[in-house]
């Protein structure tokens, strides 16, 4: 839950939660405002959790970012010396989208609250005969690459209004130098031991928007 006080500080605090038939239960009661809340039932049709707690009268409603849209369309991507037409689709509303176009697999785009932008992180991508296939950020220039997860890269917007919305990626500063992306396969969980090699190498992805 992230809150802005009035010189524009954003405080952010987790509250755990587990799932019930009906909803979800708080790990630990919220506190919002002097209000204490710890159970919630889903209104699918309001697409809102509701507060069951007696006396309260509050709930988590659903919100879909104002930019979430503008990214669903097609895109010319071009990666080194190599160019695809690929497709964004919404995957889950104002969270994630579907990348398609790229060789085998479908990428899983996921939508940046802080920047407003998207991100590319690894992710199990499939299967390629015996091996696990996962997008794996990847250092082009150095040759280092990582399997950890929240690794990525994210987006930036370098054009746009008049001109195709063109976006580049940097890393998302979690790994620290990755530039880039691997189809990268392995013969178990990732490991240095399971390790396998490249099957597609993306260095250095730019996407331009060619229509909604």
């Amino acid at each position: 839950m992230t809150s802005v006080d009035d010189r524009g500080q954003a405080t952010t605090v987790r509250y755990p939660y587990i799932y019930t038939e009906e909803g979800i239960k708080m790990f630990e009661p919220m506190e919002i405002n002097g209000t204490v809340m710890t159970q919630f039932v889903w209104d699918s049709a309001k697409r809102t959790f509701v507060c069951t707690d007696e006396g309260v009268s509050a709930s988590v409603e659903f919100y879909c970012p104002a930019n979430y849209p503008n990214y669903v369309g097609t895109y010319r991507m071009r990666y080194g010396s190599s160019q695809s037409t690929v497709t964004i689709s919404q995957k889950i509303e104002g969270v994630s989208y579907t990348l398609r176009g790229l060789p085998q697999f479908d990428i899983e785009v996921s939508f940046n609250f802080d920047t407003e932008c998207i991100d590319l992180l690894y992710q199990y991508l499939g299967k390629y005969g015996s091996y696990q296939v996962y997008l794996c950020p990847w250092d082009a220039a150095a040759g280092y690459l990582t399997w950890s997860e929240g690794t990525g890269l994210s987006g930036y917007i370098t054009s746009q209004g008049t001109d195709p919305m063109t976006i580049e990626f940097e890393d998302n500063g979690v790994y620290g130098s990755a530039s880039s992306l691997l189809y990268y396969a392995f013969t178990g969980s990732p490991s240095s031991d399971t390790a396998a090699g490249s099957l597609l190498q993306i260095p250095y992805p730019t996407l331009q928007k060619i229509s909604n």
